[in-house]
């Protein structure tokens, strides 16, 4: 596997070799923007380490809302109980659209998520204010979702694994 740098305009770019295609045809990975050689030469050496360890997740432009209204709430109907799917599909409704939908799924954060569970408990979209358990059980419904966009080699790392729901009540 090889990789090299070069300049375009006032910034770098990298190229990466990763191998055939099915077709047998050469595939590379280009990315550029970068200010300085220096930026370019770790990310290159990032994905180079991660095309070896066979960890490299192919950049994707899907969004969280497409991810889980098309292709993870299908995949799960025929795993669930009913009841189960009918509370995982009002969760990804009227929470985890609204706030994350406009997203791309390689950019949500364990930092994000974690904003998130606090306006739920204070009120989120104009809703009331949502029990801590219910919030648990929104962030069942992410983790488990993420949790499968890992398994389909979507993400490299499931954020919401560091995301942590508020165990009970703030004291007031």
């Amino acid at each position: 596997m090889r990789g090299h740098l070069y300049r375009r305009g006032e910034t770098w770019s990298y190229v990466v070799d990763a191998g055939r295609d099915a077709a047998g045809r050469r595939r590379q990975k280009t990315k550029g923007g970068f200010r300085t050689k220096k930026d370019a030469q770790l990310a290159l050496n990032s994905v180079m380490h991660a095309l070896q360890v066979g960890a490299y997740i192919e950049p994707t432009k899907v969004t969280i809302e497409e991810f889980l209204r098309m292709t993870w709430l299908p995949a799960a109907k025929g795993t669930l109980r009913p009841t189960t799917f009918s509370s995982y599909e009002m969760h990804v409704r009227c929470y985890l659209t609204p706030a994350f939908g406009h997203l791309q799924l390689q950019q949500l954060t364990p930092a994000a998520i974690n904003a998130f569970y606090g306006s739920l408990q204070e009120g989120f979209n104009g809703r009331q204010p949502l029990s801590p358990a219910s919030v648990r059980r929104i962030h069942a419904t992410l983790h488990r979702a993420l949790r499968d966009a890992v398994r389909w080699q979507l993400l490299a790392r499931n954020p919401a694994t560091g995301a942590d729901p508020r165990k009970r009540a703030d004291p007031r």
